[in-house]
């Protein structure tokens, strides 16, 4: 209990000043986790071995989401009632219900009788997907087909959600309008109502964080991972290259970062030479999955110019709750790359990158040390 007084006291009443150039909000420090300690793999999910190209993976209920990029289809969907899998279903083309070019980030509609994922071809439109019909017939069953066109610059959107009252929120990565003359527009957490007017959520500064030795750097620092709380009042955004991840509250139209201790900051880029950034990059968010109570973090920490053996010394998920409080670092075996939470079991999935397998976790232990803990 001393150690989660500590670790809460840390994070609430730091916060650096000299990141306002680069965010309007406030970005806390925080030094340790309540609970660090390594996993062990419980079991290994059954997959036909016709299932190659995962790229990520998702779950809701008992669905387990698979999404791959080397054959005709886009998804799969496993019950893990009775492991039974559909596998034709978002099918790539210019058909009906086919997509050119597919992206789900991981939003969900349930209700009684039907799970539906929000899906995005191009991001120029939204489909919305029944996930339990689709299994059922092993096919696309689409609900409803939306169009985006009051998005501005929907090619740089990293987030697309759906709000009540028919608004949006949206997360930009860095934009340009040339890539070739260097100059870059910052991030933005946006929202948009019914009659598209745009709203922007300040956060994230007017300055850029830019290097004159590296100046295609800006478009590679605020791209991350966004996902939407179930129940639709917050938002989270683990950035992919910098020790950042981001909250924010939708209804008070307020965000709020945290910077793990010691990693290299946005300011410290600005006069970075290129050996000292090779020497302190680190990998950060590769993806991330949510409930209403916690976020998972899929958190690499390897820096990227070093050899591959580096890459299994960091690799974690990090917990927190939607107030930001770290909670857990529980350290993988695996090269994982994709995560999803069972939370009826506690049961953490997790895809092995190199032997394309997905690995199950026990987290019972330390949800119920969490619990009890906060």
């Amino acid at each position: 209990m001393k150690n989660l007084i500590f670790v809460i006291i840390c994070y609430f009443l730091s916060s650096c000043s000299s990141f306002d150039n680069y965010f309007n909000g406030d970005i806390k420090i925080y030094e340790s986790f309540l609970i660090e300690d390594e996993l062990s793999t419980k079991d290994t999910l059954p997959l036909p071995e016709s299932l190659i190209g995962i790229a990520y993976i998702s779950l809701i209920d008992t669905m387990l989401i698979i999404v791959k990029y080397k054959q005709e289809t886009y998804l799969s969907i496993c019950n893990l009632n009775n492991f039974q899998i559909s596998e034709k279903i978002c099918l790539k083309g210019r058909g009906p219900n086919e997509y050119l070019s597919f992206q789900t980030f991981e939003q969900y509609n349930k209700d009684s009788k039907k799970i539906c994922l929000y899906t995005y071809d191009s991001n120029l439109s939204a489909k919305l997907l029944n996930v339990t019909a689709s299994w059922q017939q092993n096919a696309t069953v689409i609900e409803e087909t939306m169009d985006l066109k009051r998005i501005d610059n929907s090619v740089f959107c990293q987030g697309i959600f759906f709000l009540n009252s028919d608004n949006l929120f949206v997360k930009y990565k860095t934009s340009y309008r040339d890539l070739r003359d260097f100059i870059f527009y910052p991030a933005e957490y946006a929202l948009f109502n019914a009659r598209e007017e745009k709203q922007i959520i300040d956060f994230f500064g007017k300055k850029i964080a830019s290097n004159a030795n590296m100046p295609i750097l800006p478009d590679h620092l605020y791209s991350g991972i966004t996902r939407i709380k179930p129940d639709g009042n917050n938002a989270v955004d683990g950035i992919g290259n910098m020790d950042y991840i981001n909250f924010i509250d939708l209804r008070n139209k307020y965000a709020f970062g945290l910077k793990y201790k010691n990693s290299l900051s946005y300011e410290e880029i600005k006069n970075i030479s290129i050996e000292e950034m090779m020497k302190r990059q680190k990998s950060a968010y590769n993806d991330i999955y949510v409930t209403n109570d916690y976020v998972f973090g899929l958190y690499l920490g390897n820096n990227p110019f070093t050899d591959a053996a580096d890459m299994l010394n960091n690799i974690c998920v990090r917990i927190f709750d939607w107030k930001g409080t770290p909670l857990a670092s529980l350290k993988f075996d695996r090269d994982i790359s994709s995560i999803a939470f069972d939370e009826r079991k506690n049961l953490l999935y997790a895809l092995d990158r190199t032997e394309e397998k997905i690995f199950i976790y026990d987290l019972s232990k330390f949800i119920e040390k969490i619990r009890h803990a906060v």
